[in-house]
């Protein structure tokens, strides 16, 4: 049975949204742990829901309403589903749920669910047993799944309430939003950015360019001590298409367009064609200073620096300078978490994670919930609690904030920043980050061309294999378009 709000409550609910619900909003929050321990525990898209555990209290009290008051729920309730199930996340959903619970009067109660793509399924499977959730924590490719079964709720009414009161969204971030241009369906909190880290103590060389960073890489390895010049990791799943994905923006290359409707896999064609081989073939130049990449997972990538075992690698975020401040490594402040190096360009793949709300649930009560949520002290403290610095403000009046920067400079892991890195990661946050949907206008709905099995066999055929990439991009192709045309119908 779909749980809908009784009529007044209902009246109640859209009457206090259409008069601009809560006033005061100054916070945006992120989840994450570094992975130093060499655990995986990543999402779809390089960021991961586990806590760290690190930093000091972030704040526990919220605020109140416009009205300095919230709407009267009494009697409805609401269902929140997340993978997010470490202690810490626990934590924090308690904080917002209890404090919901005792404003609104709903009875409240969050659901962990296994995470990634697992977690889509699990939420797939309760609206099709009748019983849907109303709210989730998700990142804009996992929402994207759930928009290709037509169950999402568009939230461009309370956003530009948000909008309202904390300035407008980072551009790049805000122009991801609108997948298949028929409303905003995330109300974003966060965004990650990936990364090129590389440590400074070894050689005076700068990889800035794919020229620059081959030289930084062939100086490393000639040095006489056992750490390799960069790391190729190989590996299935979505490290492997977000890697391919960061460096391909570099060269301006493209996977897919929109044509007659319908997306169409472009890769293998024209001057696309040509970008994907110049990529596979550099990707191959970079191997022979790497490590052994084949298998690698994230907590590898995240790792290969402070174990000494390369001096550069690519990643989605810092959380390889997090995991040498965190392991005391003497070089750690020396690592430089810069743009990935460009090629005819600036860009670099990342990720958007915030809430969404189901069409099918209880949505007026979800959109106080999430505007509930989307209070100052909650997002602090989630700022200040998970993947601390990794998880970046998706609103330029929260990164620029001296509550956001003071709580960063009371953590443990602060003593390997400084603030010329921090703004420089988050100036190039809001300047080269592009969502992998951005590939195409408007942006393109369908996770499955970017995390499909045939784009990450480019590499394995490539790097493992030692194919030549004009001989494989016409199969891998056909085989991608195969898989979006059964998601497309």
């Amino acid at each position: 049975m779909v749980r809908r709000p009784t009529s007044t409550s209902r009246r109640r609910a859209l009457k206090w949204i259409g008069a601009g619900g809560v006033a005061g909003l100054a916070g945006c929050s992120g989840g994450g742990g570094d992975g130093s321990d060499g655990s995986d525990g990543t999402s779809g898209d390089g960021s991961d829901g586990s806590g760290d555990g690190s930093g000091g209290d972030g704040g526990g009290g919220t605020t109140t309403s416009q009205s300095g008051e919230w709407p009267d729920l009494s009697g409805e309730t609401l269902h929140m589903v997340t993978d997010s199930n470490d202690d810490t996340s626990q934590e924090f959903w308690s904080r917002i749920t209890d404090g919901f619970s005792e404003a609104t009067g709903a009875e409240t109660n969050v659901e962990f669910i296994t995470a990634g793509t697992e977690g889509n399924q699990r939420i797939i499977q309760m609206i099709q047993a009748g019983d849907p959730p109303d709210v989730s924590w998700r990142s804009l490719t996992q929402a994207g799944v759930l928009y290709q079964e037509g169950i999402l709720q568009p939230l461009d009414d309370i956003f530009a309430d948000v909008e309202d009161r904390l300035g407008e969204a980072n551009s790049v971030v805000k122009e991801t939003l609108n997948l298949g241009g028929e409303g905003k369906v995330l109300m974003p909190v966060l965004n990650n950015l990936n990364t090129y880290n590389y440590r400074t103590d070894l050689v005076d060389v700068e990889p800035t360019d794919w020229e620059s960073a081959l030289e930084y890489a062939r100086k490393i390895d000639e040095m006489d001590n056992d750490v390799r010049g960069t790391y190729v990791p190989i590996a299935d799943g979505s490290i492997g298409t977000v890697r391919t994905l960061s460096w391909l923006w570099t060269v301006g290359g493209s996977i897919a367009e929109w044509q007659d409707d319908r997306i169409h896999v472009n890769f293998h064609e024209g001057e696309n064609r040509e970008k994907m081989v110049e990529l596979l073939n550099y990707l191959k130049d970079r191997q022979q200073y790497s490590p052994e990449g084949a298998g690698a997972g994230w907590g590898d990538v995240i790792n290969i620096i402070q174990n000494g075992s390369a001096a550069s690698t690519w990643y989605g975020g810092p959380r390889p300078k997090n995991a040498a401040i965190r392991n005391e490594r003497e070089f750690a402040s020396g690592i430089e978490v810069a743009p990935m190096p460009e090629n005819t360009q600036r860009g670099t793949d990342g990720s958007v994670e915030g809430f969404i709300s189901f069409s099918q649930g209880n949505t007026e009560v979800a959109k106080v919930f999430i505007e509930y949520a989307m209070q100052r002290d909650f997002l602090m403290f989630l700022y200040h609690n998970l993947g601390p610095i990794h998880n970046i403000p998706s609103w330029p009046s929260i990164k620029d904030s001296d509550e956001y920067i003071s709580g960063l400079k009371e953590l443990d892991i602060w003593r390997g920043w400084n603030e010329d890195q921090l703004s420089s990661l988050h100036d190039d946050a809001f300047q080269y980050f592009q969502h992998k949907s951005q590939d195409t206008n408007p942006p393109n709905p369908y996770q499955i061309t970017y995390s499909g099995e045939p784009l990450w066999d480019l590499q394995s055929d490539v790097l493992l294999r030692d194919k030549n990439p004009e001989d494989i991009l016409d199969q891998r192709a056909q085989e991608l378009q195969a898989a979006v045309d059964e998601r497309q119908g």
